[in-house]
């Protein structure tokens, strides 16, 4: 069994591992519980996981966030290489997945204000 209650195992801590398996993570964690307050903190877990993973860093100037769009809007978003998609700034995601953090040329980006 994935759990320490055998009655209420869903069976899939078998196949997949105790950690994968949610529905075991919430009765291991509130044994006591009803399934209303089980399925509550698996769903905030989810939301958290969702969060962690697409929310990005609110610490950037619209400025530079209008400049991108306006790049992306006009079919050009690989010639933006400025802060908007420094890592700091960007999210998981972006970083992990669509790579956007590569476009990121702080030399390019000094010489361009200079300008």
């Amino acid at each position: 069994m994935c759990c320490s209650l055998p009655s209420s195992c869903c069976g899939r801590g078998k196949r997949f591992g105790h950690a994968t398996c949610v529905w075991c993570f919430a009765v291991v964690k509130i044994p006591f519980a009803t399934v209303k307050t089980s399925f509550a903190t698996v769903k905030t877990t989810a939301q958290g996981c969702f969060e962690f993973v697409f929310r990005m860093h609110a610490g950037l100037s619209m400025l530079e966030q209008e400049q991108r769009w306006d790049l992306i809007q006009q079919g050009r978003a690989e010639d933006y290489h400025g802060v908007a998609v420094h890592p700091r700034h960007l999210s998981l995601f972006e970083k992990a997945v669509l790579k956007r953090h590569r476009q990121y040329r702080r030399q390019a980006d000094v010489q361009m204000a200079t300008l």
